[in-house]
């Protein structure tokens, strides 16, 4: 077996973790949205496999959005804690991770508009 094979089978083969990100974050807001991405690459994983995962990041987001502004164009807090209890995962990611996380992507109010999540995520 040569190196370039033994080194090949350690790299994770998923999908979230060969892409990179399309914003860095700093330090403390860049676990949060990784620990986000794989909570959510598992439910997709488990529960919509058939689905490719663009897909499942609008439904995601759309069910963010409608937990969370009445304009159903921005995504609070809030909204993604409910989509994280409605699957099962609210014990998976603190308050304070997605506050961090939502201070450093979205605007001060907090709000990250749809279409800029569906990008981070």
């Amino acid at each position: 077996m040569n190196f370039v094979s033994q080194i090949s089978r350690k790299l994770p083969t998923s999908s979230f973790a060969l892409r990179a990100s399309s914003r860095t974050f700093a330090t403390k807001g860049g676990p949060a949205v990784n620990k986000l991405r794989v909570v959510l690459e598992e439910y997709r994983q488990l529960h919509y496999s058939q689905e490719t995962s663009t897909r499942f990041k609008k439904e995601i987001v759309a069910a963010a959005c409608r937990s969370s502004s009445p304009d159903n164009k921005s995504v609070q807090v809030e909204g993604i804690q409910s989509v994280l209890s409605n699957i099962g995962a609210a014990d998976r990611l603190s308050t304070g991770d997605l506050k961090m996380f939502f201070k450093e992507a979205g605007n001060p109010s907090g709000g990250i508009p749809a279409s800029q999540l569906i990008k981070l995520l």
